[in-house]
């Protein structure tokens, strides 16, 4: 996830509080399909869902900005 154990421990308790998936009680192991379906949920404009933003296409990008630059839009 991007930060230290320490950071991670610290954090958890608020993680837990959002949502975020608990530890196995026998393992103490994270699910990291469960980790990444709650990041799914949580950002899903950085995951095309549901109507929210999307990756396009970067040649209909410049297509359009180049069309609107020409006044074609």
């Amino acid at each position: 996830m991007g930060m230290t154990l320490e950071a991670f421990t610290a954090a958890l308790p608020n993680l837990i509080a959002r949502g975020f998936p608990k530890a196995d009680p026998d393992t103490r192991n994270f699910d990291l399909d469960a980790i990444d379906q709650w990041r799914r949920l949580r950002h899903r404009h950085l995951y095309g869902g549901a109507g929210e933003f999307e990756a396009r296409d970067a040649s209909s990008v410049v297509r359009d900005r180049l069309a609107a630059l020409r006044g074609k839009s």
